[in-house]
């Protein structure tokens, strides 16, 4: 550039001037909000804690200290009026009730999203507070109430597109199963299958295969039964569900056993008798223990 087009002192001097007032106003600008993106409140950063507190006690069984943990997380969305996390909350406290036992106290919390009056909760919320309702009804032996609350559940999951149908047909298939027709578990066991594997669901993969293989026992096609518990067995373990391992292993050992194979069926129930001690679960350790004896007494 030579003299004639380089800038005057004066020209540089406004130059300058100008960048500083661009900057002045970038900043005037962040300060008063104009630019800069929201910080979670305190009460969500509470709750965010609250939750995964609450999620590890569940996971390692600690059901009371969890309950403790939701019901704070709760108040915490109520406290910002935060209708869908309110909604993810109360239901995680109806299914802590539920591990504990407390079937009344488990409805009455669902029943505080499906009956709300004074609160819209989103339609997949709804859904997911239906399924909830449905299993309780279930571990009742109330099967109409419970087929009745799976429906809904899934019409709920329709309109919200919520991607839950699989497990609600797998939840369907099993009320058919306890209700013993095999004709309907396997129909719906198959279509929860089909949109599980779909969705690459390898949990509710597990399940639909499970209650396939129990129509399988129970119509003596043993080598298609055993198949699938195996290929279940194959999923629960990519996912570490010891519960679930060694409920594989004693359905593979009680569809030995009805096969008169008494010496392979005891081996399996001693490996979900290890699984379950290793897993500290005392129910799954007594029903292996019950399996096992009933060989070794014969």
């Amino acid at each position: 550039m030579n003299n004639k087009e380089r800038p005057n002192f004066k020209t540089r001097r406004l130059l300058v001037w100008a960048l500083l007032l661009i900057l002045l106003l970038a900043l005037a600008m962040e300060g008063c909000g104009g630019s800069k993106k929201p910080t979670p409140s305190g009460f969500y950063k509470k709750e965010a804690s609250l939750n995964k507190k609450a999620k590890e006690a569940y996971a390692n069984r600690r059901y009371n200290k969890a309950l403790v943990l939701y019901k704070e997380a709760l108040n915490a969305s109520r406290a910002v009026e935060d209708i869908d996390l309110s909604a993810v909350n109360l239901i995680n406290i109806a299914a802590t009730y539920r591990a504990l036992g407390q079937r009344d106290n488990a409805i009455r919390t669902v029943d505080e999203i499906l009956e709300a009056s004074h609160i819209k909760y989103p339609v997949a919320r709804l859904s997911e507070a239906a399924f909830i309702k449905a299993l309780l009804l279930k571990d009742a032996q109330d099967y109409t109430g419970a087929r009745k609350m799976a429906d809904k559940a899934m019409d709920f999951c329709l309109k919200a597109n919520c991607g839950a149908q699989g497990k609600i047909f797998n939840l369907k298939a099993r009320l058919a199963f306890l209700e013993r027709d095999l004709p309907k578990t396997l129909a719906l066991g198959q279509t929860g299958l089909k949109i599980n594997r779909a969705q690459k669901n390898e949990q509710e993969t597990a399940n639909s295969l499970r209650l396939i293989a129990d129509v399988k026992t129970e119509k003596a096609e043993y080598a298609d039964a055993r198949a699938l518990y195996e290929e279940a067995l194959v999923h629960d373990k990519e996912l570490g569900l010891s519960k679930k391992i060694a409920l594989d292993l004693r359905k593979i050992g009680v569809l030995l056993k009805k096969q008169g194979l008494s010496k392979e069926a005891l081996k399996y129930f001693q490996r979900a008798y290890s699984v379950s001690l290793g897993g500290k679960d005392e129910a799954g350790v007594k029903l292996a223990s019950e399996m096992i004896n009933s060989l070794q007494t014969k």
